[in-house]
């Protein structure tokens, strides 16, 4: 009898255990069932497996806009992965969100950087609806930087990391240097240009080298008038000499304190290109000079401001002269200011244009 009661005892423990075992399987399945439905772990898995190569893959076609002639695909993608290094969150976006579909963003420190959503699949046994990541993006589009400008002389060359820019950066082109502008209109003379970058990452700095390949820093106090093209020495040597002969005939002419304008325009006229606008247009001053009021006018002081190699056998030479004038009341100082075009002849230096200022 107590064999009988003891082996009941054991078959009776034996299903009390395979049905709490059974029992238990049901309820850890429903338990797994039920936490894999639950959003957040959809979200908290995808979160923590993005990888940096998920962003570049997800920046292609961010990146297939770029310059890379500016900036590498390479240094581009460093970027990416430099400004998302910081500990990934995320944040639901409410208003995007339904009940079978959620959105995110995805930041990476206080930057949004994408987003992504999760959508809810068809319900298991248990009534549970499991949810995936059903699309992402990745946004890193505030990377890009401003276009950036800058305006040096035409055969300036500009660079960006080493890259020398071709004239397909050249945004504007014909830009007059102040110190020509009187004439522009009759000569071919050097310009300025604007190159401008864009379709870039981050920041950049566009490097200005002069014509002998020396850096040049161009800010908006900038006197582009400074990079005209200077003179040889030999030219100099030719310049000043000429120069000062000019001034002291076209003092002389302009006083006909001798009162001989005739005179003093044929000695002037050895200085003029013959047949110019401006040889002409002193000579019908001639009359008017019979009338003048100086007794006399002394050349004091020359001051060349600038000279510039033009090209074709062309300069500017822009000067600051002093003239003392004696008058009915006595001698007056005065400053005049010159701009001249000398050019190369075949009898030597004269001046082809002029302007007062």
């Amino acid at each position: 009898m107590r064999k009988r009661f003891a082996l009941g005892m054991v078959i009776y423990a034996l299903v009390f255990l395979a049905l709490t075992a059974v029992g238990l399987k049901v309820l850890w399945n429903y338990i797994d069932a039920y936490e894999q439905s639950r959003p957040m772990n959809t979200v908290k898995a995808y979160v923590n497996s993005v990888t940096t190569q998920d962003m570049w893959d997800g920046s292609e076609g961010l990146l297939d806009t770029l310059d890379e002639n500016v900036r590498s695909r390479e240094d581009s993608r460093e970027l990416i992965a430099q400004s998302a290094s910081g500990a990934l969150s995320y944040a639901k976006k409410s208003s995007e969100s339904t009940d079978e579909r959620q959105v995110y963003v995805l930041r990476s420190g206080r930057q949004v950087i994408g987003q992504f959503a999760i959508t809810a699949g068809e319900p298991d046994k248990y009534g549970f609806r499991i949810w995936s990541v059903s699309d992402s993006s990745f946004d890193f589009g505030y990377l890009m930087g401003a276009p950036v400008s800058v305006t040096v002389p035409s055969d300036f060359p500009v660079s960006v990391n080493g890259n020398v820019l071709d004239s397909s950066y050249i945004t504007e082109s014909g830009l007059i240097y102040s110190a020509l502008e009187e004439f522009y209109d009759d000569y071919q003379l050097p310009t300025l240009v604007t190159y401008t970058v864009d379709s870039f990452l981050g920041e950049i700095t566009l490097e200005v080298a002069d014509r002998e390949g020396n850096p040049v820093a161009i800010s908006e106090e900038t006197d582009y008038n400074a990079f005209l093209p200077g003179c040889s020495q030999d030219a100099l040597e030719a310049l000043d000499p000429f120069v000062e002969g000019f001034l002291g005939r076209y003092v002389t002419f302009t006083s006909s304190a001798n009162s001989s304008a005739s005179g003093n325009y044929a000695r002037l006229l050895k200085y003029l290109v013959r047949g110019s606008d401006l040889a002409n247009r002193l000579y019908s001053a001639i009359d008017g000079l019979q009338f003048a009021q100086s007794n006399g006018d002394i050349l004091q002081n020359i001051q060349v401001n600038r000279y510039a190699d033009l090209g074709d056998g062309r300069y500017l030479c822009d000067v600051t002269y002093q003239v003392q004038t004696w008058g009915k009341k006595g001698a007056v100082e005065t400053l005049n200011n010159l701009k001249l075009i000398i050019v190369e002849t075949t009898d030597g230096l004269k001046v082809e244009s002029m302007t007062r200022y």
